[in-house]
């Protein structure tokens, strides 16, 4: 069975004045075979891609199923509109990037990977809600947070994911990919590349549409009864479609909440833009 036994060469590499990271290692090597010694991990450009979607799809099936629980109905999570989340991908990586050289310590795994899972979940939050305005996630109400946008008990969880990661996930995942034909890992890489680079161009529209409308609700109404009162009437001034995108977001992420805007998203939640009409 392929496992970490093929990851022997896995090292910290750093070129110039240039440490490479996660995100450098989707087009670092364009080789079609094992990168040689020297380079930072031993995966192809597309076998790298291929396990941050992967990634991105079991964290997105798993918030999607535990949201539609609490939700009771089916609801597709995630800031993208498509069957992922590149924070589980981008997480994913940096895990298996920090706890490499201590894999066989469980209790370094454990420490290293929690570490670094809370540091890229409260970077991605403090980026998207100075981008966005809208915070998808907040651990605010949670005891030992830092600004809602991380806290003691998730990273806890980060660090058993961690470990789940390292011994079990990845070695299975790991020998799917590296069973695949270079020509159909190259194809399947450009596809879901190209499809994810879609998504995420719509997902930002989305996202920077909704930001607009709260922006200038705040600015036109100074209070919660003036937005109740004459949100309706004034939805009329709005394009439908801009309201479709934001709309869209709040419904795959029905936590949504934002400390600039509350009250104006609290109101804007209670109409539908389409028929104009309480939800």
């Amino acid at each position: 069975m392929v496992g970490f036994s093929t990851l022997s060469s896995f090292r910290l590499y750093t070129k110039g004045n240039l440490c490479l990271f996660p995100p450098a290692l989707f087009w670092y090597s364009r080789s079609k075979s094992i990168p040689k010694e020297g380079t930072i991990i031993p995966y192809t450009q597309s076998q790298l891609l291929l396990l941050f979607f992967a990634s991105c799809f079991i964290g997105w099936l798993w918030e999607s199923l535990y949201v539609s629980l609490r939700q009771k109905k089916w609801v597709n999570r995630g800031f993208l509109r498509g069957p992922w989340l590149p924070i589980y991908g981008l997480g994913s990586l940096t895990i298996l990037l920090v706890t490499w050289p201590v894999r066989e310590s469980f209790p370094l795994t454990y420490l290293l990977g929690m570490a670094a899972a809370t540091l890229v979940e409260g970077l991605t939050g403090l980026v998207m809600e100075w981008l966005f305005h809208v915070r998808l996630w907040d651990y605010s109400q949670k005891p030992l947070n830092w600004r809602g946008y991380v806290c003691l008990q998730i990273s806890l969880a980060w660090g058993c994911f961690s470990l789940l990661l390292v011994r079990v996930i990845h070695p299975l995942l790991e020998g799917l990919v590296l069973a695949l034909p270079p020509w159909l890992a190259e194809s399947l890489s450009l596809i879901l590349t190209v499809l994810f680079a879609v998504d995420a161009t719509r997902s930002v529209q989305d996202a920077l549409d909704l930001k607009n409308i709260l922006v200038h609700l705040q600015e036109k109404f100074s209070d919660k009864e003036a937005i109740h009162s004459q949100l309706l009437q004034n939805l009329n001034n709005w394009q439908v479609k801009a309201f479709h995108h934001a709309f869209s977001l709040l419904r795959r992420n029905p936590d949504t909440s934002s400390r600039r805007h509350r009250d104006i998203l609290d109101a804007l939640r209670k109409w539908n833009p389409t028929n104009k009409k309480r939800m």
